[in-house]
């Protein structure tokens, strides 16, 4: 029985959006200078475990985060909604 929850569980993880697994940080993707920033995106913060807004300067960037708060909280489980002030 617990072989069966741990598979279970890792089943889960591994179907999950890659999106929600990663840690994003604008600093490691971005340029400091980079006057293309957008911040209409969210990411998932494992830590708190809510969506939280995102800022992105590229391409490049987009791929990695939501476009909705909506499609963040569903695709990640989010416990808590980020606050969109």
């Amino acid at each position: 029985m617990i072989r069966y929850l741990l598979a279970m569980h890792l089943f889960v993880i591994a179907m999950s959006d890659k999106r929600c697994q990663k840690q994003y940080l604008v600093d490691d993707y971005c340029d400091s200078d980079n006057g293309d920033r957008n911040y209409n995106y969210y990411t998932y913060d494992q830590l708190t475990q809510k969506c939280v807004p995102a800022e992105t300067c590229g391409e490049h960037t987009r791929e990695l985060l939501f476009e909705t708060l909506e499609e963040c909280n569903t695709k990640c489980n989010s416990r808590r909604q980020a606050s969109t002030k």
